[in-house]
């Protein structure tokens, strides 16, 4: 099970953790690297901001500008700053998009319904969180990663 209250660090590599196979057979992350996030994924671990930084060099660089144009400084791994980096200012189109949605059902296993912009789209809950109907929801490249703060109870 995975826990609800992430840090920065763990909200990051959820986000991000659906790309990193792409990466590692594309030659931008090394084997250890994928196995270290692998691992950290699994066991639902505190990752090395260091770790993210290399296996994520965009994305990261993208968060650092946004902390900084936000004046938090070196506050760059809060939650809050994480969250609205994916969120709001992540910048990718068609499934690489971060998407708001509503939880409509469960269809098997991992596999739930989500409602997008009117359209019903099957997605993975890999993190197996607790849905309800009509919980607003968070998906990244169909994997759904965290519930919105309004669904959270």
């Amino acid at each position: 099970m995975f826990s609800e209250e992430l840090s920065g660090g763990k909200l990051f590599l959820r986000y991000a953790w659906p790309c990193a196979e792409t990466r590692k057979l594309q030659g931008q992350i090394t084997v250890d690297d994928f196995e270290a996030l692998q691992v950290l994924i699994d066991s639902d671990g505190e990752p090395e901001t260091s770790l993210l930084e290399r296996c994520f060099p965009l994305a990261f660089s993208s968060l650092k500008k946004l902390a900084e144009g936000l004046g938090a400084g070196d506050r760059i791994w809060t939650r809050e700053i994480v969250a609205e980096y994916w969120h709001c200012h992540h910048g990718h189109n068609g499934d690489c998009e971060v998407r708001l949605a509503v939880f409509d059902r469960v269809l098997r296993d991992q596999v739930v319904v989500v409602d997008c912009r009117g359209e019903k789209i099957r997605v993975v809950n890999a993190y197996n969180l607790i849905l309800k109907s009509s919980d607003e929801c968070y998906i990244h490249r169909s994997v759904v990663i965290e519930k919105s703060d309004l669904s959270k109870d």
